[in-house]
């Protein structure tokens, strides 16, 4: 039975948008936990290697994006994460301050 545990925490440097490349490693992602935020909205992108292109991950229907909120824990659904390992965070507004988001990951063994 595979368990739910917290996995690197992201960091969109202050006045940025977008956070540095992180490794999900064998876990799948499936939450993530934000304090302050300035953003209301954020967006995932991937890439196949944590040097490689990043392009924006979306659902067949249309852009994935997490309506979020100041001290809240956003669970994912796996259809949403499956196949992630480097992944970057966007947020919509440009960050007031260097923020952590911390993610939760499920091992996939």
């Amino acid at each position: 039975m595979s368990t739910l545990r917290r996995g690197p925490d992201v960091v969109i440097a202050n006045g940025a948008t977008v956070s540095g490349a992180v490794d999900l490693g064998e876990g799948m992602l499936c939450g993530l936990q934000f304090a302050t935020m300035t953003g209301t909205a954020i967006t995932i992108q991937a890439a196949e290697d944590i040097a490689g292109t990043y392009v924006l991950v979306a659902l067949r229907g249309g852009a994935f994006s997490i309506t979020m909120a100041s001290d809240r824990y956003i669970a994912l659904l796996s259809e949403e994460t499956r196949g992630l390992r480097y992944i970057k965070l966007v947020s919509g507004s440009a960050e007031g301050a260097a923020r952590t988001i911390q993610t939760y990951v499920r091992n996939l063994v």
